[in-house]
C-alpha cells in the first residue's frame, strides 16, 4: 500500500457514522480545555467552538454544557497567560438528511429554535462569548428541500423565477417567496 493507506476498502456501517460524530463532538468538547493553555501560549488568542443544536441525542443539559465549557475555556486562558481569550460559538439546528442515520428524527420548528437560540445568546453574552447562529428559517427551508420529493422541483423553479438565489446566506434569504 502506499504511503499506508489500506489497499482495500472496507465496508463502513452508516448506521454508526453519525453516532461516531456525536462521540468525536463530546471528546473534543471534553479535551480541548486541557490543551487550551498549550493553545494559548503557542500564541492564539481565541477559540471557535461549534454545535450543531438539537441533534436526535441532545438534552437541555448538553446545551447548558455549552456556556459552561465557555467558562471553562475562559478561566483557563486568564490562568496561562492573565487574559481571557476570546471564544465565539457558532450554532447550527440540526437538520434531518435523507440516507442517514437520523433522516426520520424530527426537526424543530423555526419558533423552538428562536427560543433555544436566545436563550444561548443571553447565556453567553453573560460569558463574554460572541454568539452566531444559523437562521431557523433557513434551516426550515434546508429541511423541506432535504425531504422532498420531484414536487419540490416545481417550487424551487418558481422561487428562482421570482429572483431566490444564495437563501443560505442568512444576508440574502427571504421567507415569503419560498412561501407564496
Amino acid at each position: 500500500p502506499a504511503r499506508g493507506y489500506p489497499t482495500r476498502v472496507t465496508k463502513r456501517d452508516t448506521r454508526l457514522d453519525a453516532l461516531r460524530g456525536v462521540a468525536v463532538v463530546m471528546v473534543l468538547v471534553h479535551h480541548s480545555p486541557t490543551r487550551l493553555g498549550a493553545w494559548v501560549r503557542a500564541g492564539w488568542s481565541g477559540v471557535d467552538l461549534f454545535f450543531i443544536v438539537v441533534p436526535p441525542t441532545e438534552t437541555d443539559e448538553d446545551r447548558a454544557g455549552i456556556p459552561a465549557l465557555v467558562k471553562r475555556i475562559r478561566r483557563l486562558g486568564r490562568e496561562v497567560t492573565g487574559r481571557k481569550p476570546a471564544v465565539t460559538v457558532a450554532v447550527s439546528s440540526f437538520v434531518p438528511k435523507p440516507h442517514t442515520p437520523f433522516q426520520w428524527a424530527p426537526q424543530l420548528l423555526p419558533a423552538e429554535l428562536r427560543t433555544i437560540h436566545g436563550r444561548l445568546r443571553e447565556e453567553l453574552r453573560a460569558c463574554g462569548a460572541t454568539f452566531k447562529w444559523h437562521l431557523p428559517e433557513t434551516s426550515a427551508l434546508e429541511g423541506l428541500i432535504a425531504r422532498g420529493d420531484r414536487r419540490l422541483g416545481r417550487v424551487i423553479h418558481l422561487a428562482w423565477l421570482k429572483g431566490r438565489r444564495f437563501d443560505g446566506w442568512s444576508e440574502q434569504f427571504a421567507l415569503a417567496p419560498w412561501l407564496e
